[in-house]
């Protein structure tokens, strides 16, 4: 009898182990194509030209975030460190680099998770 109670929860626990992996992995797929979608919306004909450096891949992104800034509320460094995110996260975005985005962490947690790892 605890033979079959034993085989009963270890079938069990093997089912649920299944059925979350098959869980992340559509998580994961539905994630992807998001990405994908926000890329080519908002960057519908871009082209990566490993060629040149970084900042001249993404000049164009750097220019438009700064015009964005407001010289009124510069003086709050949280403001300068939100659009700094911003700007990092839309050249990860053009390129192709989901991994790395700070998305919306601090910029202080995101730079000391990059400079570690």
């Amino acid at each position: 009898m605890q033979w079959v109670i034993l085989l009963i929860f270890v079938i069990g626990w093997v089912l649920l182990k299944v059925l979350r992996g098959i869980f992340e992995y559509s998580s994961k797929l539905k994630e992807e194509q998001s990405l994908k979608k926000e890329i080519k919306e908002k960057y519908p004909n871009r082209v990566i030209n490993k060629k040149l450096s970084l900042f001249e891949r993404n000049k164009d992104i750097i220019d438009a975030h700064l015009k964005s800034i407001s010289v009124s509320s510069s003086h709050r460094s949280y403001y300068i460190d939100n659009h700094t995110r911003d700007c990092i996260n839309d050249i990860c975005l053009a390129e192709s680099e989901n991994n790395i985005r700070p998305d919306h962490a601090y910029l202080s947690y995101w730079k000391q998770a990059a400079l570690s790892g």
